[in-house]
Formats: structure tokens, C-alpha cells, sequence
């Protein structure tokens, strides 16, 4: 195993880019980077101040080889701590095996996960609650996820049956436009609600639930780089890959060129953003792939399988309305009709990625991190570098979906520090962990507080707006009275409202 390092640690992140403040919204180029910056591990793996060499294990890795190929040759040391909680077990069994020489370079990141800290703490008490539940709580996080896929399948295709007759006849129960469009805004809701539980079982081992993200047009792949690997580990750093995909749309850094003060310019060019980006991608990736430019894996265009059903679902109604003698009279005919139920289905189903990427994008973004009172870098404060504490800074939990089930915490992001804290854990076990949480925070005179979705909301657009940097942290010592904000009476907490410093 490495030994003690012979130099000074890294003690912040690396500087903000000019323009975007992150790194370049090419993912791929997001992982070159991270292998340029240990270009002397010469391929092998970065954990702490060791490098192994993994290749041999990439395909007996329990959590899938994707894991271990995106991020060969860069430092995986933030991902194999936060993504295993069994932590102790792979650490002296098995990573041993591999171990070939010690970094004599610091590490990229500060942060730390010091035994008998606060994020190693945590963790001894989290596996021990996850142990005394065992694997009954994620049940009911399958099911809602199933049922939501088979919906949202269902729906595609009755909204194939059913569309409007704007390219030509087809429709034959004659709904008028009205209809489809309310049938269309419901899907893409069902949709994007279905990206969300995706996003769940991304961070997991490989499983076929991570897929559904893909059926409902996003990309499980995409969302394992840019969030589990970079957004989770790092958020609110210039290592944080989810901030230059929104520039220069969206302005979160004060110093950064091109800022718009005006809210209201501000809420529009982000909803035009959300209106486009994911259309666009669904249109755009056939013709990419016929030209060469981008071929992605096939599972990247199950959206585009759910188009291709649903043109032969309008081409059936077709021929309940006009009898089929009549659509396949001829080659051209059929090759019209055809064609005609294409440009229905293509429109109806642009229109749902549309509202899948403003469901996804607007629970996304204010669902725990782009708040004026969350810290980010640049702030005029060190935030904690243990990775527990530091996730607390930069995230924020909703009082609105605490304990109020599980269905709203998988649809809306819910339970988001934990989530940050422990990726890999199923979001049916988080409200059992927030005692965990609470009595180490306690332990460590941390104050964990809760915020709600309107302050979050209105803080996002503020954040926008702000030239000015946050000087305070939202935590201080704790002093035996709570932790402030708004906390559950059952964790032995009380507060009043805040979320900001007096």
C-alpha cells in the first residue's frame, strides 16, 4: 500500500477557468484532462497516494468494467471511497493485490478522508443501518420504476395512436389538437420523472434500470461522467464538469465575461436552453451517426426505438382510419403514408424530449447545490476538505420532500446530501440515515440544516444575478440547542427557519 507522501498535499481546487469556470463541456475531454494532470501514473489508477494497476480486475469489477475504463490513467480516489461503503474490506483485501508504486506528485484534489473523521465516521454508523435493513427498502424504489417505465412506454405509444392529423390523416378516434398536446406534456412529465429514478440506479452497479434514463431520451453513459464521476465527488470546483455544460447559457461565477444581471433574462435563456439541448441531441443523433461524425453504443438510441414503434403504431392507426387496401394501394402511397406517420411521430416525440428537459433541468437545478447561500469556489471562505463536511457545504437538503415517502424523493432529487454523501445507496434507504447523520454531526459540533424548494428556486435566479462573492458559511458550531434550519423533532433536533447567516 502507498506510504506517507513526501509533499505538500494540494490544499484547494485548481483555479477557476476564465470563461466557464470549469473544464470543457466535451465529457470526454473532462476525463483527458483528469488522466493529463497524472500523466506520470502512466495508465495506472490513482487512489490516494498509490497507484494500482487495475486492468486485470476491470472485468470482474462488481460494479461493471465502464466504471474502471472511463477512468484509467486519473485519480479515482473521491469515486472508491464514496462508492463503497464497505470501504474496510476492499481496502486491505483486495486493492493490495494491485498496488505497483506511490504518486510523488500531489493529488488534483484536496480533499480528505482521514480515519476518525467526519465522512469516516459517518460511515462506520451508515453501514451499520444498512446491514440491520438489509435489501427490503429498495423494493418499493424498483417498482415505482418499473411501473413508471411501462407508463411511459404506454403513453408514447398511445400518443403514436392518437396524434393529431397535422401531416395527414391518421388519427382515428379524431381527437382534436388539444388533446395531444395535453397527452404529450403528460408524457414528457412522465418522462422526465422516469430520468430522474434512473438517475438512481446510474450510480449502482450495472443494472438494467439505469437504462430507463436512455428510453426516455437522456443517457445513463453521459450521466455517469459528468454527475457520478465529476458533479457527486467535486460540486460547485472547476472540477465540477455540470457548470461549463450550462455556460455560457447560464452565468453561476461573478468574475466570469458575458454575465446578465436581469432575473428575468436570466429564467428565460435557461428555459430556452432546457427547450432545445435535448430535442436538438434527439434529432441531431440519427444524422450523426449516418454521417460518421458520432456513433454512440446502440443502448444511446433506445429513444429513437421508442420512435420507430411508435411510427408503426400510427401507421396501424392509419389503416383503422382508411382501411388498408387504401394505404398499401401502392408503393408511393405506402411510402406516403409512411412518411406521414414518421413526421407525426418524430414531432409528437420532439416535443416530449422538450418537456422531459425542462422537468429534468428545473428539478435538477434547484435541487440542492446552485442556491446564493451554498458555498462555491471563489466564495471568501475555506470550506472543510473532508469529503463529508465538504458535501455538506456545497449541497442543501428540501424540507418539502423529508419523510414525506419515497416517490417524491426519486422524482425530485430528494434526500440530496445523502445522496451526495453515499451514491451508491439506494434512495429508499436515505430517510433511515439521517439519525446517522445527525449524531455525527453532532459528534463533530457540525450544524446540518434543512433549506425548502422556494428558497432553493429563489436562490438559483439570485446566484445568477450576484456579482458579489458569499463571505460566511451557512454552518457553525454547534451549541447544544440544534442545528438550526429546519430539522425533524425525531432526529432530537429543533431549529428555527434560516438559511443564511445573521
Amino acid at each position: 500500500m502507498a506510504a506517507a507522501s513526501h509533499y505538500e498535499q494540494s490544499k484547494e481546487f485548481p483555479p477557476l477557468d476564465s470563461v466557464t469556470g470549469g473544464r470543457s463541456a466535451d465529457l470526454w475531454k473532462w476525463l483527458q484532462s483528469r488522466r493529463d494532470y497524472n500523466s506520470k501514473a502512466n495508465g495506472l489508477w490513482r487512489i490516494h497516494n498509490g497507484l494500482y494497476n487495475l486492468k486485470e480486475f476491470v472485468q470482474k469489477h462488481p460494479g461493471g468494467s465502464e466504471w474502471l475504463t472511463m477512468t484509467e490513467g486519473s485519480d479515482i480516489t473521491e469515486a472508491f471511497e464514496a462508492h463503497h461503503p464497505n470501504i474496510a474490506y476492499i481496502r486491505e483485501k483486495i486493492l493490495p493485490k494491485y498496488y505497483v508504486r506511490d504518486a510523488d506528485w500531489p493529488r488534483e484534489s484536496p480533499l480528505t478522508f482521514t480515519t476518525g473523521g467526519f465522512y469516516d465516521k459517518l460511515r462506520d454508523r451508515v453501514r451499520v443501518t444498512l446491514k440491520r435493513l438489509g435489501p427490503g427498502p429498495r423494493r418499493w424504489t424498483n417498482f415505482y420504476a418499473d411501473a413508471s417505465a411501462l407508463l411511459f412506454e404506454g403513453a408514447l405509444g398511445a400518443l403514436a395512436f392518437v396524434g393529431p392529423n397535422v401531416f395527414g390523416p391518421g388519427n382515428p378516434l379524431d381527437l382534436g389538437l388539444g388533446w395531444t398536446v395535453g397527452l404529450s406534456i403528460g408524457t414528457g412529465l412522465i418522462g422526465g420523472a422516469l430520468v430522474v429514478m434512473g438517475h438512481n440506479f446510474l450510480h449502482m452497479k450495472d443494472n438494467k434500470r439505469m437504462y430507463y434514463t436512455n428510453i426516455a431520451g437522456s443517457s445513463y453513459r453521459m450521466f455517469r461522467i459528468h454527475h457520478a464521476l465529476s458533479h457527486h465527488m467535486y460540486p460547485n470546483t472547476s472540477l465540477d464538469v455540470e457548470y461549463p455544460l450550462f455556460e455560457p447559457t447560464l452565468h453561476f461565477w461573478p468574475e466570469m465575461p458575458r454575465r446578465k444581471p436581469n432575473l428575468l433574462t436570466n429564467a428565460l435563456a435557461f428555459q430556452w436552453f432546457l427547450v432545445r439541448s435535448t430535442p436538438l441531441f434527439y434529432l441531431l443523433k440519427p444524422v450523426l451517426w449516418l454521417t460518421g461524425t458520432l456513433r454512440l453504443p446502440a443502448d444511446e438510441y433506445l429513444y429513437w426505438l421508442n420512435t420507430f414503434a411508435g411510427i408503426g403504431i400510427r401507421l396501424f392507426a392509419t389503416q383503422k382510419l382508411l382501411g388498408w387496401s387504401t394505404v398499401a394501394s401502392s408503393n408511393q402511397s405506402l411510402a406516403y403514408y409512411l412518411g406521414i406517420s414518421a413526421a407525426q411521430v418524430i414531432a409528437t416525440n420532439t416535443v416530449v424530449a422538450a418537456v422531459v428537459s425542462i422537468y429534468t433541468g428545473n428539478i435538477g437545478l434547484y435541487a440542492g447545490h446552485h442556491a446564493d447561500y451554498i458555498w462555491r469556489q471563489g466564495d471568501l471562505y475555506q470550506p472543510p476538505l473532508d469529503f463529508g463536511l465538504f458535501q455538506l457545504e456545497a449541497t442543501a437538503d428540501r424540507v418539502d420532500v423529508y419523510n414525506k415517502g419515497l416517490l417524491p424523493v426519486i422524482t425530485t432529487f430528494g434526500d440530496h446530501t445523502l445522496h451526495h454523501l453515499f451514491p451508491t445507496v439506494d434512495h429508499a434507504y436515505h430517510t433511515y440515515l439521517y439519525q446517522d447523520l445527525a449524531e455525527t454531526c453532532k459528534e463533530f459540533n457540525v450544524r446540518f440544516e434543512f433549506t425548502n424548494y422556494r428558497d432553493m428556486f429563489l436562490g438559483f435566479y439570485r446566484s445568477l444575478a450576484r456579482t458579489n462573492r458569499t463571505e460566511h458559511a451557512r454552518r457553525v458550531g454547534w451549541d447544544g440547542k440544534g442545528y438550526a434550519g429546519w430539522v425533524d423533532p425525531n432526529m432530537g433536533t429543533s431549529g428555527a427557519h434560516t438559511t443564511k447567516e445573521e
